[in-house]
């Protein structure tokens, strides 16, 4: 049995918000989610927080616009 990291029940919560999101895209539209929600959603967040890190760091709002068009063009896939 593993113990709670600090932040777990909120990064849960957070992935849990991720995970309805890509299942309602899912039944209303012709997106096909292809890998496991879960995979998918945890993805989704940590490469944003890359991204948020990157933003940070560089002073550029260039990571963002690359976060955003790499995961439409694969959801779109």
């Amino acid at each position: 049995m593993s113990l709670p990291y600090p932040g777990q029940q909120e990064f849960n919560s957070f992935q849990s918000i991720f995970n309805e999101c890509l299942m309602e895209v899912e039944n209303e539209s012709d997106v096909t989610i292809q890998f496991d929600v879960d995979v998918v959603s945890q993805f989704l967040i940590f490469s944003w927080l890359g991204a948020f890190f990157r933003l940070e760091t560089n002073q550029s709002t260039s990571p963002k616009e690359d976060f955003k068009a790499f995961i439409l063009q694969q959801l779109m896939n």
